[in-house]
């Protein structure tokens, strides 16, 4: 019998803490992903969708990097040896 594949701890313990931050509108999380970065080390991937009909000025670039450091503070918080990395990908 093939067995489910279950999340890890520490998968369940990323996807809380990223899905527990607040999200400026037009903002959504698109994909939490565990791989490799270009080093070969573990690296967490978490990518939003930011919609277009926001724009793009001063205050949102501020609200996305505040995002940002709130997903790379959350993940600092759980003590976890990967890297983090954010990005930002047009919603389509």
């Amino acid at each position: 019998m093939v067995a489910l594949a279950q999340p890890i701890p520490q998968e369940v313990a990323v996807a809380e803490a990223v899905r527990s931050l607040p999200l400026p509108k037009g903002v959504r999380l698109k994909t939490i992903s565990f791989d490799e970065d270009h080093s070969g080390d573990p690296a967490v991937y978490v990518i939003f969708a930011v919609s277009k009909q926001y724009g793009l000025g001063p205050a949102r670039i501020r609200s996305l990097t505040a995002l940002r450091e709130s997903v790379l503070r959350a993940f600092d918080g759980l003590g976890l040896d990967q890297l983090c990395y954010v990005r930002f990908v047009d919603v389509k």
